[in-house]
C-alpha cells in the first residue's frame, strides 16, 4: 500500500519485487480488507489515520 500512496503502477511493483501482477492484485486486496475499506483510496486514507504511513 505504501508503494501505491507513491504512485507507483501494479506492474512497476511487480517488476521491483519480481512477483507476478496477479499477486500485487491480491495483495492489495487482502489489504483493504484486512483495514475495512471498500477500496484503494479508503484502504490509504485508514493507514494515514492509523500512522501505518505518512
Amino acid at each position: 500500500m505504501k508503494r501505491i500512496s507513491w504512485g507507483e503502477s501494479i506492474k512497476e511493483m511487480a517488476d521491483s519485487m519480481y512477483i507476478s501482477e496477479v499477486t500485487i492484485n491480491q495483495y492489495i486486496k487482502t489489504a483493504i480488507k484486512k483495514l475495512g475499506a471498500q477500496n484503494r483510496t479508503q484502504a490509504l486514507a485508514e493507514m494515514f489515520r492509523k500512522g501505518m504511513i505518512s
